[in-house]
């Protein structure tokens, strides 16, 4: 309905129109704010209820989520341009080729002696270098 009067006054723009319209956006504010009043007062008997049993763990953390809100969990990485990536199937595939790339490297060898070489595998050669140093 306040759709419908919102399309109205922006197809003819006249004072009855957006007198209407306001009036409707003023009556979906105060139900939307009516709503939220009651969620808040069935989320706090829910809290006292916990606190007369003796659950603390669940009175707690009801406790926090009232507290701190909700808070939407952020789907997004970036690639390596250092470009947000927010499309699921782009995230997929960043990730996939990131541990592609940090499994196939080799960080750590081992030298005949069984000692611990830190030389990165980045096609250098250790000739004639002594294998007992570790190598940064």
């Amino acid at each position: 309905m306040k759709n419908e009067a919102r399309r109205r006054m922006l197809q003819k723009e006249t004072r009855g129109s957006y007198e209407k319209y306001k009036e409707l956006q003023k009556e979906v504010r105060n139900a939307c704010k009516k709503k939220k009043k009651e969620h808040l007062q069935k989320q706090l008997e829910e809290i006292e209820q916990l606190n007369r049993q003796d659950e603390r763990r669940k009175f707690y953390k009801a406790k926090d989520n009232i507290r701190k809100g909700y808070h939407p969990r952020q789907e997004a990485c970036r690639d390596k341009d250092e470009k947000a990536l927010f499309d699921k199937e782009e995230i997929m595939n960043r990730w996939a080729e990131h541990f592609r790339e940090a499994l196939n490297e080799e960080y750590l060898s081992c030298n005949d002696q069984g000692k611990l070489d830190l030389a990165l595998n980045n096609g250098e050669s250790d000739k004639g270098e002594n294998h007992g140093e570790a190598h940064v």
